[in-house]
């Protein structure tokens, strides 16, 4: 149940462009893909960091 309600509702905001000076998720996400090779090294646990990389090449 919860899931369809999810997927109902990302089906709703993706169906619309974003407003006119409102960024994007593709802005948003190419300027966090930008920013991963800096925020990586500051991460201690290396399977944060693994999950970062992880979550970066998903994108």
């Amino acid at each position: 149940m919860a899931v369809r309600v999810l997927a109902e509702l990302m089906a709703r905001l993706t169906s619309v462009a974003a407003p006119e000076g409102l960024r994007g998720l593709a802005g948003v996400a190419a300027a966090m893909l930008d920013e991963t090779p800096q925020a990586v090294p500051a991460l201690c646990d290396p399977g944060e960091q693994r999950l970062v990389r992880s979550c970066a090449s998903a994108v």
